[in-house]
């Protein structure tokens, strides 16, 4: 069942993003191909900056979106009347982001790699050779290839925070019964507030050291960890236990 509610959401979604996408890769190819013409150039490269931040803005209100209207909304009384836990529709639409953030990431590298392969003076195919062959010769010591897979967990952990504290924000706004904006956002600043109290009370600084050792990695990835135990709960307790679809 997991997998339906994502796919119906991937659907979604994917009818507004992917048009989008599509044409900062069509933006991409071309501003590679017009490298050499000054003005066609900067014109192009202004149409993939606007296509990029609006494909950004974009996920982010679509995916706010869909939580409201499937969870929130009208949608809800039919959301759940699924047999699916309260807690996999949260799961559902956490996942849901994450997978939409990194098809965006995905899609702003592969934008890159085609701009590279189409101007020439980059190199073209055998620059992005060139590129995966120096890429293919670093070689990581231990330390090293620990640091780099504490900051991908770590900025995966961050991520899933950032979501659960906006669902849990909007669900919190829901008990109001009028002004639900503001105090989705009174709320969301309220958890801000809670997030810097834990980082302090954790003893943490807001910008990691350069050099952590394994305690203090742990210590970072707790902060995010609580976050999300944190906000999943408040979300869960409101939709289960004080939804009010009217």
């Amino acid at each position: 069942m997991l997998g339906k509610l994502l796919k119906y959401d991937f659907r979604s979604i994917g009818r507004i993003l992917f048009p989008v996408y599509g044409a900062m890769l069509v933006a991409a190819i071309l501003l590679g191909l017009s490298s050499r013409n000054t003005n066609v150039s900067l014109t192009i490269a202004i149409i993939y900056s606007v296509l990029l931040i609006a494909a950004m803005v974009m996920t982010v209100v679509l995916v706010i979106q869909r939580f409201c209207q499937n969870l929130l909304g009208s949608q809800g009384y039919l959301m759940f009347t699924i047999p699916v836990s309260t807690g996999t529709h949260i799961f559902a639409k956490v996942l849901t982001a994450l997978i939409w953030g990194l098809i965006g990431v995905l899609v702003v590298v592969l934008s890159g790699v085609l701009i590279v392969v189409f101007d020439p003076s980059l190199g073209g195919f055998q620059g992005i050779g060139e590129m995966m062959n120096a890429m293919f010769q670093v070689h990581l010591n231990p330390e090293d290839q620990k640091t780099l897979l504490f900051s991908i967990v770590l900025g995966i952990l961050t991520v899933t925070a950032l979501v659960t504290r906006i669902y849990a924000s909007i669900s919190v706004g829901h008990l109001w019964s009028g002004h639900r904006l503001l105090g989705a956002f009174l709320a969301y600043i309220g958890f801000q507030i809670l997030v810097f109290w834990l980082i302090s009370g954790i003893g943490l600084s807001v910008v990691p050291d350069s050099i952590l050792n394994e305690q203090a990695m742990l210590a970072e990835l707790l902060v995010p960890l609580l976050q999300i135990v944190l906000y999943g709960a408040i979300t869960w307790l409101i939709l289960d236990r004080r939804l009010n679809l009217e």
